[in-house]
């Protein structure tokens, strides 16, 4: 579960910087874009975190991380970023809706911070499933750990 987490937010700060610094005005823009961004960037993120784990670095291994992304994680990470999204959308329409949120300011990453919060939680149940069923092997720690 921590690493939808891990995904998740690296592709929130990742992809709402860059797409802040290649326009002009994001308070015009629709919030879809965002968040086209911000998931297509976790699910990136999760294929790298795939890709460098482990020793080799060959093409095959970069088919076997989207297999592995495609069959074991993309569920939890689309759990967590529909709970983030949700809680995003509320915050931009009625909970903070004047001034426009916007990533140069201290309340959009607070915002942020309490939909990432939203997206664990909304993603737990999903994880629990799946390792309950045998689909995700969470690694055990080492001993000298």
């Amino acid at each position: 579960m921590s690493r939808c987490g891990a995904h998740c937010a690296l592709g929130f700060i990742v992809a709402e910087v860059a797409l802040y610094a290649v326009r002009f005005d994001p308070a015009e823009d629709p919030l879809w874009v965002d968040y086209a961004g911000d998931y297509l960037m976790a699910v990136t993120i999760a294929v790298l975190f795939r890709y460098f784990a482990g020793p080799g670095r060959r093409l095959s291994k970069v088919w076997q991380a989207l297999s592995n992304v495609g069959r074991i994680e993309l569920l939890t990470i689309t759990a967590f970023e529909v709970a983030l999204f949700a809680w995003l959308t509320l915050a931009h329409r009625v909970v903070l809706p004047e001034p426009p949120l916007r990533p140069d300011s201290p309340t959009f990453w607070f915002a942020g911070q309490l939909g990432l919060i939203a997206g664990f939680i909304a993603a737990w149940p999903t994880a629990s499933w799946q390792l309950g069923r045998g689909l995700r092997i969470e690694p055990r720690r080492l001993p000298y750990d």
